[in-house]
């Protein structure tokens, strides 16, 4: 099941188009990932998936059971994707700041 989104007013939507930034991706601690290979390997991985995102005719070829989906319009799409030919999926992950001896490093 997804959450089918239209209109650029949504809070999810405008949301992912603020994880464009660096500042919006450090604050939030999520990044996006995208095309079919990044997003099966982060479901295989069992990598922290906030929600996955698919643009509107595209079905995916992977079991996406137990994961927060949105289905947006092909505008909508095409408005967050920075792939030049996109696949029509992607993922946006939480990562954590690990401290190892004084450093960050985002993992």
């Amino acid at each position: 099941m997804y959450t089918k989104i239209e209109s650029s007013a949504n809070e999810f939507y405008k949301h992912l188009k603020k994880l464009q930034t660096k500042k919006e991706r450090d604050k939030t601690l999520h990044y996006v990932a995208e095309g079919i290979r990044a997003v099966a390997d982060a479901v295989k991985n069992k990598a922290d998936i906030y929600a996955i995102v698919l643009c509107e005719g595209y079905d995916p070829e992977i079991n996406l059971e137990n994961q927060k989906v949105y289905k947006l319009s092909q505008k909508l799409f095409d408005d967050v994707k920075e792939t030049v030919t996109s696949q029509g999926i992607m993922a946006v992950i939480n990562y954590k700041i690990q401290n190892f001896k004084g450093s960050h490093i985002a993992a």
